[in-house]
């Protein structure tokens, strides 16, 4: 992705099932992008994003808890 003479990678993932709820270690997301070589060894993040983005039909998203840590 590229804003005013800057570019930065961009990973998404896409859940393939329906779910009412998840949970997980963001850890896991970073590991599998650098062992994918989408990102570098050593990456350094400016930005987490987290949503829905309606492929098709309807929906809704709600997050009721969420935590970062180092």
């Amino acid at each position: 992705m590229t804003s005013g003479g800057h570019t930065w990678n961009v990973v998404s993932y896409l859940r393939t099932s329906k779910t009412l709820s998840t949970g997980g270690n963001l850890r896991d997301f970073i590991n599998d992008a650098r062992n994918k070589g989408w990102i570098s060894p050593n990456p350094y993040i400016v930005g987490i994003e987290l949503g829905n983005e309606i492929m098709q039909g309807h929906g809704f998203f709600n997050c009721t808890n969420y935590s970062l840590s180092p």
